[in-house]
């Protein structure tokens, strides 16, 4: 059977990093990734999780900028921070490749109504993906609400760098879109997650992206198996999640977590 992975989420529950890759190990993960932050001990938790034979499988690039005002949508705009929030995902980038992480997921812009796609915009992301392939380091683009501003960057991906497709983002955010159709054969990683759907007909928002377990929204699971099988993607199922929404606690969310994740990869067999 496949890998499958998890996001870690100590902060949430209040437990060091290493008691929350302890936790993701003997839930039955075989990989994890973690949020990049200038704050965050990488080096460590990359340390622990080898110890523990559980692979950082991705690095997530910052959804919001450390320290600035501005968030993704800086990158695609002509004044502001764009070339210092550059500077932080180059930062990221040399994370991964000095801990030995593979990939790193970034994310194309952010809202519904980001900037538009830009000259600068794009020639600040081939610049980014350039030096992520002279560093060795794949970037995965992350399907969000824009499906200008993915595929525009996806167009910049070249033969190296890949797609990592987030189906609940694709339920809420882009419903009528084959988001699969037309990258999977980039698919280099997953982010796996549930939630209800477009709750609010025609207002496409982020507090619909609630990033559930599998089998506790309204994803069709079973068209999500087709569409891995149909692409030839081997790799992990890695589930993206949210903080403790069943109150469960961090062991028996993740063991709840596990549980799901292997019923998938059944599916997708």
């Amino acid at each position: 059977m496949r890998a499958v992975g998890v996001n870690t989420l100590h902060d949430k529950f209040g437990i060091s990093i290493e008691e929350n890759l302890r936790l993701i190990k003997a839930a039955g993960f075989d990989c994890v990734f973690s949020s990049f932050t200038r704050s965050f001990p990488l080096k460590s938790a990359v340390s622990a999780a080898k110890k523990l034979n559980l692979e950082y499988e991705t690095l997530h690039a910052p959804f919001t900028a450390c320290g600035l005002e501005e968030n993704l949508n800086s990158m695609w705009r002509e004044n502001g921070c764009g070339e210092q929030y550059l500077k932080l995902l180059l930062e990221c980038v040399d994370a991964c490749a000095q801990n030995g992480i593979e990939k790193c997921v970034i994310h194309n812009a952010v809202t519904e109504n980001p900037p538009p796609v830009s000259e600068i915009g794009l020639e600040r992301f081939s610049r980014l993906f350039s030096y992520a392939k002279k560093c060795g380091v794949r970037m995965a683009v992350e399907n969000l609400e824009s499906e200008e501003h993915l595929s525009r960057l996806m167009e910049l991906t070249g033969d190296f760098h890949g797609f990592c497709w987030d189906c609940g983002h694709n339920l809420c955010y882009t419903p009528m879109t084959d988001i699969m159709s037309l990258y999977g054969k980039k698919l280099i990683c997953t982010h796996v997650d549930d939630n209800k759907g477009v709750t609010r007909p025609g207002i496409i928002h982020y507090t619909d992206d609630l990033h559930l377990m599998p089998f506790d929204g309204a994803l069709n699971w079973e068209w999500y198996a087709g569409k891995i099988k149909s692409c030839g993607y081997t790799g992990p199922l890695t589930l993206e999640l949210k903080d403790d929404y069943l109150g469960v606690g961090a062991a028996k969310f993740y063991e709840l977590a596990c549980k799901r994740a292997l019923k998938l990869c059944e599916m997708c067999m």
